[in-house]
């Protein structure tokens, strides 16, 4: 019965300190030690960046994969080819082809400047690049 009531006390008296060390203001020296959450603001686009983006409407004329896939739009006025980077892309980089029945399809692209890369990954320049694609009815 002894042994039960020692347990018991020595049980509460740990209970009770661990309460009181949580609840207690760290000494002034350790504000140092404490973490610190920072949530990070979205990067800003620069003017340069967004002045380098524009929109273009046209229709694919081709899709093409070395190290890099490249997709040749015909807009009214030229062709435009550049890496092709937008979610649509993604299949056909995966299979290295895009579907004969997409040749003649009206799209409309944003572009920027993508970098190329060779087999390994290393960056080997900078080009025009379709960030975005989108099927026009």
């Amino acid at each position: 019965m002894k042994k039960q009531i020692f347990a018991a006390i020595l049980a509460a008296s740990l209970i009770g300190g661990l309460a009181q060390a949580q609840t207690s203001q760290p000494a002034p020296g350790a504000a140092s030690q404490q973490i610190r959450i920072i949530k990070k603001k979205p990067k800003k686009q620069s003017a340069k960046s967004i002045a380098a983006q524009k929109t273009l409407e046209g229709t694919i004329r081709k899709f093409e994969c070395g190290d890099n896939c490249y997709l040749t739009i015909k807009t009214a006025k030229s062709e435009e080819t550049g890496l092709c980077e937008a979610k649509a892309c993604a299949p056909w980089f995966e299979k290295q082809t895009m579907p004969r029945s997409m040749i003649g399809k009206k799209v409309k692209v944003t572009t920027a400047t993508g970098v190329q890369r060779d087999a390994s990954g290393k960056a080997m320049g900078k080009m025009t690049s379709f960030k975005t694609l989108d099927f026009v009815k």
